[in-house]
């Protein structure tokens, strides 16, 4: 009898933890500012993450998959807006929605489309 209570015990554990790795968990993940670096970069399992919630919002448009990707690019390199030294200090200091309504202005697929919302709710 106990065993089958560690079992569905272990049961429920193991979808709680498969839980986390949604889509959506992967976009909170790469997108937030605090935790940008090259290792959740080369996280295969964020990566496929993060492009299965972009095609999703880009629900069959090449153009804005695109426009997606791209704008993902300045984040991760620090480019344009997301270079402001202001954007730097800021991003330990904000909510990751205030900071990019705040310092996302070059990526504004990623801020309209409401992507970024909706993956820090």
């Amino acid at each position: 009898m106990l065993i089958f209570r560690v079992q569905d015990i272990q049961s429920v554990l193991s979808k709680n933890l498969d839980w986390f790795h949604k889509p959506i968990h992967a976009a909170a993940h790469i997108l937030h500012p605090l935790w940008r670096s090259n290792k959740q970069y080369a996280n295969e399992e964020l990566q496929e993450g993060l492009q299965e919630y972009f095609e999703k919002w880009a629900d069959g448009d090449v153009q804005v998959l695109r426009r997606l990707e791209d704008e993902l690019l300045l984040f991760r390199n620090e480019s344009l807006s997301f270079s402001r030294p202001t954007a730097k200090l800021r991003e330990c200091q904000l909510q990751p929605v205030s900071w990019w309504e705040k310092y996302g202005f070059s990526a504004p697929t990623l801020v309209s489309n409401s992507v970024i919302r909706y993956a820090f709710q």
